[in-house]
Order: C-alpha cells, then structure tokens, then sequence
C-alpha cells in the first residue's frame, strides 16, 4: 500500500461520515472574563429522509443558559426546524434580536429560534437539558459537513445569564462555529490530495 494510501485511510477513518459529531467553537465577543466554549456543545447528525438535526446543550461549569441560535450563510436548510427539547427548555423561532450580538453587522440569519420567558429559565442551562432543531436539507448532508468546514456555513450561540467573576456591562456573550483542521490535513494537501481538514470533533 502506498504512503498516500495510508494517509488517505488514517482521514477516512476520523470523518464524522455517520452518528453525531461535535462542532468547535468560539468566543467572538467578550463581555465576561470566562470563555464557556469548552462547556458549550452543538453537534450535527444525519437522521435520514433528507433532514438534518442540530443538537445543543450546556455541560454547565459556570452557571449561564443558551437562549438564542441563529444559522447563517450559505443554502444548506430550509424552512422552520421541527423543534423537540427536554423539560425545562421551551424554544421557538424566530430569534429576538433577529441579529446575534457581534456577529457580522447586519448579517442576516438564515433561520433562528430562541427561549421563551423567562428567557434564561427557559433557555438551555444546566446539563441535564437539551435542545435539537430538525431542517429540511436543501443540499446533502456531507455539503452540510463542508460548508461547517469551510466557514460558509456558521451556527451561532447566544449565551445568557453568565455567572462570570468579571463582566464589563453584560453577563452574556456570543459563540460562532469555527474551522478548526483534522491533524494531517496539511500534510495530505502536501501530497496533492488537496482535502481541507475538517471543523468537527467528536464527542467521547
């Protein structure tokens, strides 16, 4: 078997191909001395029958409550999620502001959905609890996994309620996707196989 071969086998065998994979994420604002993205948990999974379902949750460390989530860029859902979450969360769409705080300007989300009042006892915060959001896929679901790759499609988070020690006004923040590459891709693309890494992490 040949090097590039190996290599090539070593990717396949990471790829979320199948079952739920977990997105990185990032801070992109900064309004708390504590970055929650390592408590943070919004995965993707395919269920078939042309959807795809996102999943959120909040392993709490430090007490805050996900209440808004907003999808931007590219054409890879359509129409309103079918939403389903554990007692104690209540969602709905249509995101208040339909903007999510620091991200992109006027950037206009593609779709959106956000807890219901009280909106921090009804968003997402504590570990016992979960939110999913099924869309109809106006693509395939590995165009799903690329885009969230790539950067052209972005899930973003907006995050209430934080206990921080420190806040400068605010007690929420905003969370984006990020690209992060699967180690080796670099040295794929070196051997000509041109394979961007791809932004997703599984959960163990």
């Amino acid at each position: 078997m040949s090097i590039t071969c190996v290599f090539l086998f070593m990717l396949l065998a990471v790829l979320p191909t199948q079952g739920r994979a977990d997105l990185t994420l990032h801070r992109i604002t900064n309004n708390v001395v504590d970055d929650l993205a390592d408590q943070l948990v919004v995965s993707v999974s395919d269920p078939g029958g042309g959807k795809v379902t996102f999943a959120f949750e909040n392993d709490v460390d430090i007490n805050s409550s996900i209440t808004d989530i907003y999808f931007y860029d590219g054409t890879f859902i359509s129409g309103d999620p079918e939403i389903s979450s554990s007692s104690g969360v209540s969602f709905d769409t249509g995101a208040s502001p339909p903007i999510l705080p620091g991200y992109g300007g006027s950037a206009t989300a593609v779709a959106s959905a956000d807890s219901d009042t009280p909106v921090a006892a009804n968003g997402i915060d504590n570990a016992d609890e979960w939110l999913t959001l099924t869309f109809d896929l106006q693509r395939t679901y590995a165009d799903v996994l690329a885009g969230l790759n790539a950067g052209t499609f972005v899930i973003g988070l907006h995050v209430q309620s934080i206990d921080s020690i420190s806040y400068t006004g605010s007690t929420s923040d905003s969370y984006i996707t990020s690209v992060v590459p699967v180690p080796g891709a670099a040295l794929l693309a070196l051997l000509g196989l041109g394979y961007a890494g791809v932004g997703l992490r599984r959960r163990t």
